[in-house]
């Protein structure tokens, strides 16, 4: 279900000429160069279990960058906070 959503959100941001710009420009600042449909669906084709399970680790074996906005006297400290990351 996740990967039809996913699919049917790229078909639809390339509707409009806005969205159309936009998902090009990322892909060019991303990948170098325009991704056709086809690549589109086979990377999303080709997610599994494993490879989701891969990068959920690399963004949490990273040192985690924490803002905030408002009054931060009660915020927790920064070692709190990446520890609740971590669970």
């Amino acid at each position: 279900r996740a990967r039809a959503q996913l699919k049917a959100s790229v078909v639809m941001a390339m509707e409009s000429n806005s969205g159309r710009c936009e998902t090009l420009a990322r892909q060019i600042q991303i990948f170098g160069r325009p991704q056709s449909m086809e690549e589109i669906v086979a990377k999303v084709d080709a997610v599994d279990l494993e490879s989701v399970r891969r990068a959920g680790k690399a963004l949490l074996d990273g040192k985690p960058t924490i803002t905030a906005l408002g009054p931060v006297d009660k915020m927790p400290e920064y070692d709190t906070l990446t520890a609740r990351l971590r669970g």
